[in-house]
């Protein structure tokens, strides 16, 4: 696919994190218009900053999930001063893919006052009328249902793919397919 492709990740991950399914998408033949694709927290960001492209959400985070994201946010900022931030950081980004079944890839972390920056976002379950959308889970993926009602109430397709939460980081390939899968259908139902 050709085109260009905004990625917002999920928490704590880099971009860096997403490369094989960016690099997979970028390889295919279909033609791809300039798409924004969301990942986990991303995906409220994506709420909170509409850009107009069509979106597509993977493993969305809920927006009533988030109950203590200020006081995660806070304890972020205050640890990104301390000396040990980097040390931190990697540890949080070790948890956060352990956390989900997978061990992390090598790369860097992310920073903890970006991390901080990335909970701020309070979003609405309304998304722009011009920004069509469809939603991407796991079979695996304890909230699966959730997102599946969240297509449901958004009235967008709805895919589901092997993994789990991180199945864009784990399943670089089979993501792509449901992307192009969603594209094709035209993203509504």
């Amino acid at each position: 696919m050709t085109g260009a492709v905004e990625l917002l990740p999920g928490f704590p991950l880099t971009l860096d994190d997403y490369g094989p399914l960016v690099r997979e998408l970028r390889n295919r033949d279909e033609p791809l218009t300039p798409i924004r694709i969301a990942h986990s927290l991303g995906s409220l960001r994506a709420w909170s900053e509409p850009s107009g492209l069509p979106t597509i959400l993977l493993a969305p985070s809920l927006p009533d999930r988030r109950a203590r994201r200020s006081t995660s946010r806070a304890a972020l900022l205050l640890a990104s001063r301390t000396p040990w931030s980097r040390s931190l950081a990697q540890r949080l980004r070790r948890a956060s893919y352990r956390r989900y079944g997978a061990e992390p890839p090598f790369g860097r972390a992310l920073t903890l006052g970006v991390a901080a920056e990335r909970l701020r976002h309070r979003p609405t379950t309304e998304l722009p009328a011009a920004s069509p959308v469809a939603v991407l889970g796991s079979r695996d993926d304890a909230r699966v249902a959730a997102q599946k009602q969240l297509a449901d109430r958004l009235g967008v397709t709805f895919h589901l793919v092997d993994g789990g939460h991180l199945f864009p980081i784990t399943h670089p390939v089979e993501t792509a397919d449901a992307i192009a899968a969603a594209l094709a259908s035209g993203l509504r139902r």
